[in-house]
C-alpha cells in the first residue's frame, strides 16, 4: 500500500515507461493508447421489475494507437518488409520507478488497421500513428477473463 506523501519515490510518467513492439525496445514512442472492456451485459428482468439475473456480454479490447517518430517506423517497416499490415506482433508497455511496483501490460495479437503521418510547421519532429486492431490485454500479467488462454 501506497503511503502519502510519497517522499522516495517517484510517480510513473512517460520516461518511465519501456515500449516493446515485436520483442524490440523502441525508445522513439510518443504514445500509447490502449483499453479493453466488456460489452452488451444485459440484464434479465423476467416478470420482475428488479433484474434478477445478466447476461456476461463480449470481451472488446479498445483500437490500440501507437504513435512513433517517423525514423522508428521507416526501420520497423522495412525489418518487417512486404505484407507489414498482416504481420500479427504483440506490443508491451513496461513500467519502472524507484518506490513504485514493476507493471508489465501486454497487448496480444495487434496488426496494423491504418498508418497516418503528421507533419507540420515548426520545429516538431514527423510522426507516424499507427492503428492497431488487438485480440486481448493482459493488464501486468492478468488476463481479463478467467477463460482466457495467455
Amino acid at each position: 500500500m501506497a503511503t502519502f506523501p510519497n517522499i522516495n519515490g517517484v510517480a510513473y510518467d512517460h520516461s518511465s515507461c519501456a515500449v516493446r513492439i515485436d520483442g524490440i525496445i523502441e525508445k522513439r514512442v510518443d504514445s500509447l493508447n490502449y483499453g479493453h472492456g466488456v460489452e452488451g451485459i444485459n440484464k434479465q428482468y423476467g416478470t420482475s421489475r428488479q433484474p434478477i439475473s445478466r447476461t456476461r456480454g463480449q470481451y472488446r479490447p479498445d483500437e490500440v494507437t501507437l504513435v512513433l517518430h517517423l525514423a522508428a517506423w521507416n526501420e520497423l517497416r522495412a525489418r518487417w518488409g512486404a505484407g507489414f499490415m498482416e504481420k500479427v506482433f504483440d506490443v508491451i508497455s513496461e513500467y519502472k520507478e524507484d518506490g513504485e511496483a514493476f507493471v508489465k501490460d501486454t497487448i496480444k495479437g495487434c496488426k496494423i488497421q491504418h498508418v497516418g503521418k503528421e507533419t507540420s510547421q515548426g520545429g516538431e519532429h514527423v510522426t507516424v500513428e499507427l492503428t492497431l486492431d488487438c485480440m486481448y490485454v493482459l493488464e501486468n500479467g492478468i488476463a481479463p477473463m478467467k477463460e482466457f488462454k495467455r
